[in-house]
């Protein structure tokens, strides 16, 4: 397989393998290369938009965001915020959507194979540092090494199950594979459920429980013994990382949930929620530290009236949906939940069709459990959205698939 990999796979896999990385030139340099080679094979690029229409309203969805940047108070620094942070995302989306015309289903499998297995044995050797509470190496952004593993896994971890899940179960050889990947898994679960990224680790398992039920009626009713099998594995393996998860995150979950505060996080939405309803048709733009900056000089009154806490320079709004709408307005929220809702309705479509089945489970919990998470984690770093990209690259391929074979 080493011997077949093209320079579009290694471009693809080294921006995904230094995606997280605190130093940009691991990640830039790929990235920019990536993009000069869709410049030189823009023909090939075009098959993209042909019959797909996710793919082609995700991408009038990105323009839309840049042409609301230049609405804000400062247009040049939110288009140059805009452009560090969905350039990015519109290389790495377009790059795997050829990738995955070209290459089909084993694209997807490669990416577990070259970019997320390397990860989850990189975060496996540091497990014990991370059960200690800390990480020596200090590469990920702004030192939060917690948060950064959470959004890792809650995206790889997926598709590792996805491939767990998927036919041949013949040969041993692929009972040797099935196995490599089980216990790759089960460990994605024990980082996820140490890392204290409590939004990512109950935006997965939520989800994951919501699967698991799924393949056991759906299998029910077909009478297949491999569905329930498979329902019941996920339904055990979801309540092993609820019986291990530290006592310490229930009891700061079940305060937050008592006291409405969600770590601060109340305070924060009624800000939002205010400076969004002073601009809500143009936003306030991308550029950094925007949010800071508003929210101090004007909107903490809000939450200051009600007594409710808050931090004195809050990076983002702590939910995706209030950022998108406070950065680009209703417009761009708007635009974000039809994306969203593109991806949700293709994944229930052909969540149990045998041809896709093992790819859409997979996506349901990506794209739910991605909505989940948003709802309390902060997106101020960019690799959430290239990797909001990765998703929907997946979903466009999967869409257009299912299209040539009606």
């Amino acid at each position: 397989m080493l011997k077949k990999i093209s320079f579009l796979e290694i471009l693809i896999f080294l921006s995904i393998i230094f995606l997280p990385f605190d130093n940009k030139t691991v990640f830039n340099v790929p990235i920019g290369l990536l993009g000069i080679w869709l410049l030189l094979n823009i023909k090939r690029g075009y098959k993209l938009l042909k019959y797909n229409k996710i793919g082609f309203i995700y991408l009038l969805f990105l323009s839309l965001l840049g042409i609301l940047s230049l609405f804000s108070d400062d247009p040049m620094e939110s288009l140059k915020g805009y452009f560090q942070v969905f350039i990015p995302s519109l290389i790495i989306f377009l790059g795997l959507a050829v990738y995955f015309l070209e290459k089909g289903e084993i694209a997807l499998k490669r990416l577990v194979y070259f970019c997320l297995i390397p990860l989850t044995l990189f975060l496996t050797t540091n497990c014990w540092y991370l059960l200690k509470g800390v990480f020596p190496w200090k590469i990920f952004y702004y030192g939060n090494a917690n948060n950064t593993i959470a959004s890792l896994i809650v995206f790889f971890a997926p598709l590792v199950f996805a491939l767990l899940i998927s036919p041949p179960f013949s040969s041993v050889l692929n009972i040797l594979k099935k196995i490599s990947f089980f216990l790759v898994f089960i460990t994605s679960i024990i980082i996820l459920t140490y890392s204290n990224g409590r939004a990512s680790f109950f935006g997965f398992l939520s989800f994951g429980i919501f699967l698991g039920i799924g393949f056991l009626f759906y299998s029910f009713s077909k009478k297949g013994k491999m569905g329930v099998i498979l329902g019941i594995s996920l339904l055990i393996l979801i309540s092993l990382a609820l019986t291990i998860t530290p006592k310490e995150i229930w009891k700061i979950t079940v305060s937050d949930i008592k006291s409405r505060s969600f770590s601060n996080r109340h305070g924060i939405w009624v800000g939002a929620f205010y400076a969004i309803k002073e601009r809500p048709l143009t936003g306030y733009g991308w550029y950094r530290n925007t949010f800071t900056n508003q929210f101090r000089e004007k909107f903490h009154i809000y939450p200051d009236r009600r007594g409710l806490s808050h931090p004195d320079f809050p990076r983002s709004a702590h939910n995706v949906f209030l950022e998108m709408a406070f950065a680009s307005g209703l417009p761009g929220l708007i635009g974000f939940l039809i994306i969203c809702s593109l991806a949700i309705k293709n994944c229930l479509y052909n969540l149990f069709k045998d041809h896709t089945s093992w790819k859409v489970a997979s996506l349901w919990i990506l794209v739910g459990g991605y909505l989940i998470a948003g709802q309390f984690t902060c997106f101020y770093r960019d690799y959430p959205w290239v990797r909001f990209s990765i998703v929907m690259a997946i979903v466009s391929y999967i869409y257009k698939k299912n299209i040539e074979k009606r």
